[in-house]
């Protein structure tokens, strides 16, 4: 069934309500320890993190744009960053699909098909999931000789996990997948060139987010936290957020990784005031890049109704090689 014009601009209204209301709460409820954390860092240190904060979220859309390109859909950047900052909205509602979701529903309007986008946004969360586990861990057990001496066995077993992005291995995981969320459709092959890029791109990602939370910890003077301890613990930290799917965005479990890893080097209160820092920052990125993306989405629609893909990659379309 069709849907008019008019529904879907007062859906999109409704929905974006819906967003601002979730995004203001995650804020709200981190206020008054944001503010008061605040005060002990420096303006140069909020900028920087903030900055990194741009850096990280430009590397993750990279790296859904090589997802993106390794099932045959060849997205130009600047469309990529918009269809992927309005996206990213979608991470604060509850539940962890909503993203991948609307990476379905604007690729489409864009001439890319359901089974196309739905794989590639399926596939950049494993790349997600994958590099931050591996990464996250190695880093928190690698710097602690403790947990070295005692876990080092997870090292090898987290880093058994990264066969899953071999594109032939990924395949079979995104059809189990599939199965799982009832869709009935043939993935598309996955190319390597783009998935390789991806992981690249994913493991920038976490490297800015780390040195993001490294400037803030040092600005509130936890003189003995390293760029690897922050970048293990950002990392850890958003994976468990992930995982738990009911907390919006990770709201309130990735803070509470973030204390429990970082109480050796700073106090537990620091910790506190560095997680919540940065997890307002963040979200003020989030959301000033979504606003960004939604106010050029406007614009190219309005200059081009119905602008597409320039070459519409439908189911038969071939994959790059």
């Amino acid at each position: 069934m069709a849907v008019s014009p008019a529904l879907r601009r007062w859906a999109s209204i409704v929905l974006a309500v819906i967003l601002v209301g979730f995004i203001g709460w995650a804020v709200y409820r981190e206020w008054d320890p944001f503010v008061s954390a605040v005060r002990r860092l420096t303006w140069q240190s909020l900028t920087l993190a903030t900055l990194l904060g741009f850096v990280s979220l430009f590397a993750n859309a990279m790296s859904w744009r090589g997802v993106m390109r390794s099932v045959g859909v060849p997205l130009p950047l600047i469309p990529a960053l918009r269809v992927f900052g309005v996206s990213q909205l979608g991470k604060y509602v509850p539940g962890s699909v909503w993203p991948v979701l609307a990476q379905v529903e604007l690729m489409r309007a864009r001439g890319a098909s359901r089974a196309h986008t739905g794989t590639a946004s399926l596939a950049a969360m494993v790349v997600g999931i994958v590099t931050s586990a591996g990464i996250g861990t190695t880093l928190v057990i690698a710097v602690d000789e403790e947990l070295r001496r005692q876990y080092w066995y997870v090292i090898g077993v987290v880093l058994l996990g990264a066969v899953v992005l071999l594109p032939p291995v990924l395949t079979r995981v995104l059809v189990l997948l599939e199965r799982l969320l009832r869709r009935q459709f043939r993935p598309p092959r996955i190319g390597w060139a783009g998935m390789v890029t991806a992981t690249a791109w994913s493991c920038a990602m976490w490297g800015a987010f780390g040195l993001h939370l490294w400037v803030l910890g040092r600005g509130l003077g936890a003189d003995m936290l390293t760029p690897a301890q922050a970048t293990g613990a950002f990392a850890l930290s958003w994976v468990v957020g992930f995982l738990v799917v009911l907390a919006p965005a990770g709201v309130g479990v990735r803070e509470a990784i973030v204390v429990l890893v970082l109480t050796p080097v700073m106090s537990e209160g620091d910790a506190l005031a560095l997680a919540v820092v940065s997890r307002v920052l963040l979200t003020a990125v989030d959301g000033a890049a979504g606003l960004v993306a939604l106010i050029l989405g406007r614009r190219e629609a309005a200059r081009a109704p119905g602008a597409r893909l320039d070459r519409p990659p439908r189911d038969a379309a071939p994959p790059e090689q």
